[in-house]
């Protein structure tokens, strides 16, 4: 709860509490990542999914945010990599299908980018993070039909996003 309210500094003492008592606890583990990479300790929370992973290895969460925080140090490959593992384990994993694709676009690998969102987009049609992932995949490839009907879909279920906006402008323009 307190990660969710981006409380970050008392979710890390407490999954630090957590850990005093159980060093094993892999969801403490993971979710302390969560809360390092919220504080911006991105190194800090690879090696806290590290200590998940070596733990319980088929943790489908712990590599995606392990994926997550590297992607956050610009390591997109290992993003993918870690991303990829995470839907090996878990194949409805939207979220990891998301930051797969994301990483994707920042390597310049649209079509493999807009894959991985049409993955998610199977899962759960109205994912407002891909369908914004994918309208922008389709734009900076020069695909702008495609990218206003992405954008139009993702303005439609989360209509307060600026980022969808600006997209949705520079591909009708």
């Amino acid at each position: 709860a307190l990660t969710a309210l981006k409380r970050f500094e008392e979710a890390l003492a407490s999954y630090d509490k957590a850990l005093a008592i159980k060093p094993d606890f892999v969801e403490a583990l993971n979710n302390r990542g969560v809360a390092l990479a919220g504080l911006r300790r991105f190194e800090d929370a690879l090696a806290s999914c590290d200590k998940a992973l070596a733990i319980h290895p088929d943790s489908a969460e712990a590599w995606n945010m392990k994926g997550q925080a590297a992607g956050m140090l610009d390591r997109w490959l290992e993003e993918v990599d870690c991303c990829t593992k995470a839907i090996l384990l878990r194949p409805r994993y939207i979220g990891a299908w998301d930051n797969r694709g994301y990483a994707l676009m920042q390597l310049k690998r649209y079509r493999e980018a807009i894959s991985s969102f049409n993955h998610a987009l199977r899962i759960y049609p109205e994912y407002c993070s891909a369908l914004t992932n994918k309208g922008v995949s389709h734009c900076l490839i020069g695909e702008y039909d495609k990218a206003v009907t992405c954008l139009s879909r993702a303005d439609a279920v989360c209509p307060a996003s600026l980022r969808n906006l600006y997209w949705k402008g520079l591909a009708l323009s």
